[in-house]
């Protein structure tokens, strides 16, 4: 119906805008294309959120099963898009701490979001190492994985952690819970 077509025009106008925005000798970026998501995202954050999953539920059963530790697959979405859904979350969400915490549990299923857990600790230290610890002990591999990288303070390209350079006595306890899971991979 008319709808599917409006809702077809805007996804084409979207895809458009983004290519659109790719420097012809970069290949693009991914805070251009955040940008551009952000665009078309409502502006309501909880609602922009709720799509992102959903979407992130519709795809989750064409691609290989990431429940499973597989690091051979673990990159295919983040390499196409899966990177701006995390910059998303950092650039729009920092002041909306529990719906985006949800969201990075969800999207660290497809794709690493240690980068946006560093803005989140800068910014909520307490209350994200504690979620980082429950994290720890999460079914999902990919969200363990997220409870150790995401607080490694010294990770190159991600902004570092000076707290926790200075003292890095909470990683601990995040780490103990990780050692007792034999197949996950520590920073």
């Amino acid at each position: 119906g008319a709808k599917s077509t409006k809702k077809h025009r805007e996804i084409k106008r979207c895809r458009s805008s983004v290519i659109a925005s790719f420097p012809q000798d970069m290949g693009g970026s991914d805070e251009q294309t955040t940008t551009i998501l952000g665009e078309f995202l409502p502006a309501d954050y909880d609602k922009a959120i709720s799509i992102i999953i959903d979407l992130l539920d519709c795809v989750k059963g064409k691609l290989p099963d990431f429940s499973k530790i597989d690091d051979n697959n673990f990159n295919l979405l983040m390499l196409e898009y899966g990177v701006v859904f995390g910059n998303y979350i950092e650039q729009y969400g920092l002041d909306y701490y529990e719906a985006s915490i949800k969201a990075i549990e969800k999207v660290t299923q497809f794709t690493s979001c240690e980068f946006v857990t560093h803005a989140f600790i800068s910014k909520y230290p307490e209350e994200m190492m504690k979620q980082m610890l429950a994290w720890s002990t999460h079914e999902h591999w990919g969200v363990r994985r997220l409870a150790s990288e995401g607080c490694c303070p010294r990770l190159p390209w991600v902004m570092s952690l000076p707290n926790l350079k200075k003292d890095p006595r909470p990683i601990i306890p995040i780490l103990e819970n990780l050692s007792q899971i034999r197949a996950v991979e520590c920073c």
